[in-house]
Order: C-alpha cells, then structure tokens, then sequence
C-alpha cells in the first residue's frame, strides 16, 4: 500500500503519545536487555553458574517485567479511557516481545546448570604453591595444568521453576490479550488502514489479510497464561535442540574437544535470542521511524520516562554493592570468600582465580 495515495488522511492523523513510545521508555527497555545479554555471555565463560550469577540474572528479569508490566498497564488504561491507537499499540507489543526473549536468558541458563551439572570442571593453571598438592576430589597430584570443580549453583538454592514462568506467563498473558484487542483499537479508525508496521526491513499495512491472521493466531495462542509458557518454551527449546544438533554434528566433522563443543553449547542460546533481540529492537524502531502519521511531541520527556530510567539504574547500583560484596552477598556464613561474582567455599576445596 502506497503512503502516498489520494485517499491518505491529513497529517496528523494520531497523537503522539510519549509515554508508551517515548525515547525514555525505549531507552530503559534496550539498556535493561543488552546489560542482561552482556551479564549472560560474561557468566558464560563458565561451564555452570553460581548462586550469585543466577539471582543477578533473574533479578533482572524481574526488574524488566516491572517495567513491562507498568507499561502494559498503561497501554489498557488508555485504551479503555482516551482511546489508543493502532500505531502506539504495535509499538508496546513489539516492547513486550523484546521482554519476553530477554527472559529466556536465565532460563536457558539454569537449564544448562542442571542438565550439564556432571560436566562443571575447567582446566585451570595451577599455582606454585599448588604444586605439590593433591586435589582429594580427583585422586591425582596437581601439576602445571590441573582439573578442579568449578563453584555451581546448588540444587537446593536455586529459584524454583515457577519464578521463571510465572512473570513470564503473566507477561506474556498481558501481552496477547492486548494483541487481541488490537481490532477494536484505534480511536480514529481511518487512520488504521495507513498504520504499518517494519519486519525485517519490510514495511506492512496492518490490514494485510496474510499479517493480520498470522498476527491473531499468535496473540491467541499466548493470552491464555497455561498455553503461553508450553508454546514459547516449546519454540524457544526446538531452535537449541536443533542447533545443539548442528553443533553435535560439526564436532564429530570438525574433531572439537570437549570443552569446545560445551563452549559452544553455552554460547549458542545466548547468541540466538542475542540475534532475535536486535531484529526486535531494529523492527521497533524502524515502526517508529516510518509512523508518519504521528504528530509533533513523540520525543517529549515525560516524568513516566524519568521513572522509567530511574529504575534501571537503581537496580544496577544494587547489582554493583552485592557484585563488590559490601553487604549485598548470599549471606552463606563463615568460610566463604567473594571474588568478582563467584563466591567460592574453602571448606569445599574451591581455590580462587
């Protein structure tokens, strides 16, 4: 469809509506997400996770929910009240999706700490004093280049499953319900027809038949809270078993070692919701860019978008005090020493980096 047609209603057709699309919201959202995909890969250099990786990423999550949450709120209060657009609606759905994948990271990484659990060990460079010691845990002296377990995540203190999918199917509940809406949506219908919307680099009305069926067909399979969860996991597991497969079949073609093959298991699902993130980001922003028919004031600070940025930031002064150990650690007792974000039992055996 051609933005340009004789039928093209007079500029501007929608309000701009700087609280549900406004650069503060935005900017909240993308730090949020690429903090949290940085914070991924960094605990990734290990083969399992440590209490403390695992409580920073799902307190992440959390953070992000919070704000998805209070801008999905937003969305179905405006909706009811003043009326929303078709436009601002795709570009809070495109927010809650990006929230949602960033949500897969703690998931797919307490997945590898319990499935992998017997495979936690990594060459180390003993020390000199090391030298003469006897690890009692292999039986053997250690020598230049010695095995030692890494410090993981013990069964007993990692979050329950449900506080990973709980937030999650809510979210994604909110999400779908307010896809479903996206009919009724619009308080001035003829400027629904010229509303487009950027996948992939393409641009599409939102009354293409092909889109608007597919478009519907998903929002109802993940606004019923139950349904969401299996469907996304199931979608979210099919792509790593597959690249797991892939990878699999390289190492016996390409002869990788041991640990480059798990190497390339804990990078592979970072990676690919790192890649689906960006797409997400770009497709948001390209909607924006191409909404011409948006008035002026879409850029405006509000004080939602100050409170948006203040609350990132606080969480991430409070991941720093617990990342440095002034107060903020897992509280584990006598014995326990903080180096970085792994925290190490001597009583164990563990020895520092």
């Amino acid at each position: 469809m051609s933005l340009s047609s004789p039928s093209f209603p007079p500029s501007p057709c929608v309000w701009a509506n700087p609280d549900l699309s406004g650069v503060g919201i935005r900017l909240s959202i993308y730090g949020q997400v690429f903090l949290k995909v940085i914070v991924a890969f960094i605990f990734s250099r290990h083969a399992t996770s440590s209490d403390f990786q695992l409580y920073i990423l799902s307190t992440s999550s959390r953070n992000l929910f919070l704000t998805g949450g209070a801008l999905l709120i937003c969305a179905f209060y405006q909706g009811s009240t003043q009326g929303l657009s078709v436009h601002h609606t795709l570009i809070v759905l495109n927010l809650s999706w990006i929230i949602c994948l960033s949500s897969l990271l703690p998931v797919f990484t307490r997945a590898w700490n319990v499935i992998f659990r017997s495979h936690c060990a990594d060459p180390v460079w003993g020390a000199q004093d090391l030298f003469k010691h006897r690890d009692s845990s292999l039986g053997r002296k250690a020598g230049p280049m010695h095995w030692r377990p890494e410090p993981v995540a013990e069964a007993d203190n990692l979050p329950p499953p449900w506080q990973y999918f709980l937030p999650l199917a809510a979210h994604l509940g909110a999400l779908g319900f307010l896809g479903v809406l996206l009919s009724t949506l619009g308080y001035r219908p003829e400027c629904t027809p010229h509303t487009v919307l950027t996948v992939f680099g393409s641009t599409y009305s939102v009354v293409n038949q092909t889109f608007w069926r597919g478009s519907m067909g998903i929002f109802w399979n993940v606004a019923i809270p139950i349904l969401n969860v299996i469907v996304t996991g199931a979608a979210a597991f099919t792509v790593l078993a597959v690249m797991a497969f892939v990878f699999s079949v390289a190492k016996r073609v390409a002869n990788l070692s041991l640990r480059s093959s798990h190497a390339i298991m804990r990078y592979s699902g970072i990676v690919t919701i790192s890649v689906l993130l960006v797409l997400f980001i770009a497709n948001n922003e390209f909607t924006i860019a191409r909404g011409v028919l948006v008035g002026p004031g879409a850029e405006q600070w509000t004080f939602g978008q100050m409170l948006a940025l203040v609350s990132p930031v606080v969480h991430g002064v409070k991941m720093l005090y617990i990342w440095k150990g002034d107060g903020g650690g897992r509280g584990r007792g006598d014995g326990v020493v903080s180096n970085g974000p792994i925290q190490l039992d001597l009583r164990d055996g563990y020895y520092g980096y």
